[in-house]
């Protein structure tokens, strides 16, 4: 199910320094104000596609989602969306263990046709159900990822915390886990519209425990979120 579109929430920022934040992989680069905390005031419990039983709920800076049937996650026009212009990012920390895990997606252009993925841009990256560490994209021409990345897999799934960073720049995805860098990989032009919708994507039968949800951009970069 697809969350319809409603009134968007945006706030006017300025880039301000990132003073003691974490994580940052590498410097030079700023938290955006207003993005420092993308689970707070993101009316995340609205978000669902799987079948009930869904639980999201965000407590003490967690939010925790679980859903048995289906995937559970859609795009969430209600929560702040960042405006970029140049280049930017988001970091997040997920929990991982066997049943635990989550991606991270982007949504750049909501569906212009029929069918809910025509037209519709996305990029996604995280840990899958195998708790391999994945990247993929839509270009809004078929329903499946036209690139779909395991950018390192695992014999079995790993338990601990896990950091993940996607920087956009100059029309590429970098991406780090726990620091380590994967990619480059080349944009398509997924943001050619200038924002993004950030949300979350559960798979089925599983859990997601997210913290420290946040967007960046380099220190010269004016956004909104």
């Amino acid at each position: 199910m697809r969350i319809p579109n409603r009134s968007l929430i945006l706030i006017s920022l300025t880039v301000i320094a990132l003073r003691g934040q974490t994580p940052a992989p590498h410097a030079g680069w700023a938290l955006v104000p207003g993005g420092e905390n993308l689970l707070a005031n993101g009316y995340w419990d609205t978000a669902g596609e799987g079948s009930a039983p869904v639980s999201v709920q965000v407590s003490s800076g967690v939010l925790t989602a679980s859903a048995l049937n289906g995937y559970l996650g859609s795009v969430n026009v209600l929560a702040p969306r960042l405006e970029t212009k140049g280049d930017f990012g988001v970091v997040a920390t997920v929990q991982t263990a066997a049943g635990t895990n989550g991606l991270i997606e982007l949504t750049g252009s909501l569906n212009t046709g029929a069918l809910y993925w025509q037209g519709m841009t996305e990029g996604e990256f995280g840990v899958d159900n195998s708790g391999d560490y994945v990247f993929g994209y839509w270009d809004g021409t078929q329903a499946n990822p036209v690139v779909y990345q395991v950018l390192k897999g695992f014999g079995t799934p790993q338990t601990g915390t896990l950091t993940m960073e996607l920087p956009h720049q100059q029309g590429q995805f970098l991406l780090y886990f726990n620091g380590v860098q994967y990619g480059p990989i080349a944009d398509p032009g997924l943001f050619a519209g200038g924002y993004i919708f950030p949300e979350f994507v559960l798979f089925p039968n599983q859990q997601l425990k997210l913290s420290n949800w946040r967007s960046k951009c380099p220190k010269a970069t004016r956004v909104r979120a």
